[in-house]
């Protein structure tokens, strides 16, 4: 009988801890419940912001994205720009230091008596050609001068009067000539040498 009483009673103290246990887990349960639906729209409204800022910063990276393109197609323009800026500097750097080396050799030649038709046909002074084409291209003669240099290039007369030009009178036109193509030279090296700074 004792052993029964015992068993009982120990039977009884479990039910008990179970009771206790039950009412209490189920209040710290319900109280967990009430908490957690109170907090169900502060998440649901920090969830909304998140997506929100979520979106906001997609929009931002592909906005800086097409910036970027947009930027580095301005430097590829840039450069294609610039290039072909220094192409074209080349090129009248080249013709320009080709006129001025050939009338540096005429001046000099013209002065010491020789004559138009030799100075071309000279072996001693490259460039004759040059020479020609340099009085041609330039805009600091007239067209009379032009004629008058022409002529004694060509050892002719320079009008149907007969008058053949003086070589003094050549020379003069010739340092005209030189200083223009000096000029323009400097001009074309200095927008380059301000474009390459930039």
């Amino acid at each position: 009988v004792q052993k029964v009483e015992e068993e009982a009673k120990k039977e009884e103290e479990l039910y008990d801890k179970f009771m206790c246990y039950c009412k209490t887990s189920g209040g710290d349960l319900a109280q967990s419940i009430a908490e957690s639906t109170a907090k169900v729209p502060q998440v649901q409204h920090d969830i909304e912001e998140g997506e929100a800022e979520l979106q906001r910063l997609k929009g931002d990276v592909k906005a800086h994205q097409e910036d970027r393109a947009s930027a580095q197609s301005a430097v590829q323009a840039a450069d294609g720009q610039r290039e072909n800026e220094h192409k074209a500097f080349v090129s009248a750097s080249t013709e320009y230091k080709t006129y001025l080396q050939a009338l540096g050799s005429a001046i000099p030649a013209i002065m010491k008596g020789m004559s138009g038709g030799a100075l071309l046909q000279s072996r001693a002074l490259s460039g004759g050609q040059m020479l020609r084409k340099a009085v041609d291209e330039t805009h600091a003669i007239t067209d009379y001068d032009r004629q008058l240099v022409t002529a004694f290039l060509a050892g002719r007369a320079a009008d149907h009067q007969g008058y053949i030009p003086k070589s003094n009178e050549i020379v003069g036109i010739l340092k005209s000539i030189e200083a223009d193509f000096q000029k323009n030279l400097d001009e074309v090296t200095k927008a380059e040498e301000d474009a390459v700074a930039l």
